[in-house]
């Protein structure tokens, strides 16, 4: 009993040629079923086999015949379009000659690029005379109120001062007296706590006194800055007031050119619109010719009748190539299915699966040893189980022995490092 082989894939070369021929099949029959004689009241449109190509497919040729009147009205179509060529041929001398002659452009308005200013227009004014306005206040004051606000300031610090001073002094007397009188001595916890009461409060009465100067600064600054302002904002309004009447005046010279600019523009558009007509008038004289030619060799065409359109038919194509895919795939899938099924653990397909193609097949690890036919090559093929401690599933496989696969086939069998021989199953056929 030999190792069943899986089904051979298909030829390619023979699926390709057979696709070919069943294509080439269902393109003859589409086309056979497409060549439709038709008998209609204009006249007739029929098929006939005149040869064959080297492969035997038959050559057709198409016959259109009409019936005496429509092939009468066509062969008048066909004279009256001739004689329109004809008169359009007479014509080309006429259009040589025309084309021929070089443009005359002589008579036409030039065209004007610039306008001419009308008499007596007085000229544009560039400029506003500002000569007796005011220079314009860009800046309040000079900027610099520093000794102003520092005056105000050290006033109003000093008005301050001259309260304080003498009072902290009487202070100061005041509270040593009343302390060495309670028998407090000076460096005493009880002393230092007094002394620096009293320098919080004079530290906080001089702080107060110095942010009121502070304060008394910022309002000198204020009005100071009020005042600047106020003098440069009149000078500033007596400044755009007479330049307002300056522009006034320049604006009544430019409105008096702008009108005279204007009647100039009107005068050259209408010899530049005059311009334009003039010649195109020319090119159409010039073109009248060729025109004439153009409609006569491009007039009505003979039109032949046209014969019903009918539906197309097309044969499809059969799947060679699919069919015979299939037909492996269901004999692949047979095959897989026996495989599956089969009562043993083939080593030849286990390869793969535990990691490794080469399995340990050495007789002294083998027990219940039972033939079971040969491969395709004539080597011996048993069913048995692994002995125990051999790291294998459990269960009956079918393979080889190590020692009868060594002299016809040496390459496939290998040494392992505990000393038992391994065989690779993807070298035995």
């Amino acid at each position: 009993m030999g190792k069943q082989s899986p089904p051979p894939p298909p030829d390619p070369t023979a699926t390709v040629a057979a696709q070919e021929a069943a294509n080439s099949a269902s393109a003859l029959q589409s086309a056979e079923l497409n060549r439709i004689n038709q008998s209609t009241p204009w006249g007739t449109s029929t098929y006939q086999i005149t040869g064959h190509y080297p492969d035997g497919t038959p050559i057709y040729s198409q016959t259109t015949s009409l019936n005496p009147q429509f092939q009468n009205l066509l062969n008048l179509g066909t004279q009256g379009a001739t004689q329109l060529a004809q008169t359009g041929i007479s014509q080309l001398g006429n259009v040589s000659k025309t084309l021929g002659t070089p443009i005359n452009t002589s008579g036409i308005p030039k065209i004007t690029g610039s306008i001419t200013d009308a008499a007596g227009t007085p000229g544009l004014t560039g400029s506003i005379d500002t000569s007796g306005l005011n220079p314009l206040q860009t800046q309040i004051g000079n900027g610099d109120y520093a000794s102003q606000i520092r005056q105000a300031q050290d006033a109003a610090y000093g008005a301050q001062a001259q309260y304080l001073d003498p009072r902290f002094k009487n202070q100061q007397d005041e509270i040593n007296n009343q302390l060495i009188n309670e028998g407090v001595s000076p460096g005493s916890d009880a002393w230092n706590k007094a002394q620096q009461e009293l320098s919080l409060q004079r530290n906080q009465a001089y702080q107060s006194a110095q942010d009121a100067a502070v304060a008394a600064g910022n309002q000198e600054q204020n009005t100071l800055f009020g005042q600047a302002a106020t003098q440069g904002a009149f000078s500033n309004a007596a400044n755009a007031q007479g330049f307002g009447q300056a522009a006034q005046q320049a604006g009544f010279g430019n409105q008096a050119n702008q009108q005279g600019f204007g009647q100039g523009l009107q005068a050259a558009q209408l010899q530049n619109q005059a311009s334009p007509a003039a010649l195109s008038q020319l090119f159409a004289l010039r073109s009248q010719p060729l025109n004439e030619y153009n409609a006569l060799m491009t007039g009505t065409q003979v039109q032949s009748p046209q014969f019903n359109a009918y539906p197309t038919q097309n044969v499809a194509n059969t799947d060679v190539g699919g069919i015979t895919n299939q037909g492996y795939q269901n004999q692949l899938g047979y095959y897989q299915a026996q495989q599956a099924a089969s009562p043993w653990n083939s080593l030849f397909s286990l390869g793969g699966s535990l990691g490794s193609a080469a399995l340990i097949s050495d007789r002294r690890l083998k027990r219940e040893i039972k033939p079971a036919g040969f491969t395709n090559s004539g080597i011996p093929l048993y069913i048995f189980r692994y002995i125990d401690g051999v790291d294998m599933p459990e269960g009956e496989y079918l393979g080889v022995m190590a020692d009868e696969v060594l002299p016809s086939i040496p390459e496939a069998v290998l040494m392992g490092d505990d000393g038992f021989y391994r065989v690779d199953y993807t070298r035995i056929r």
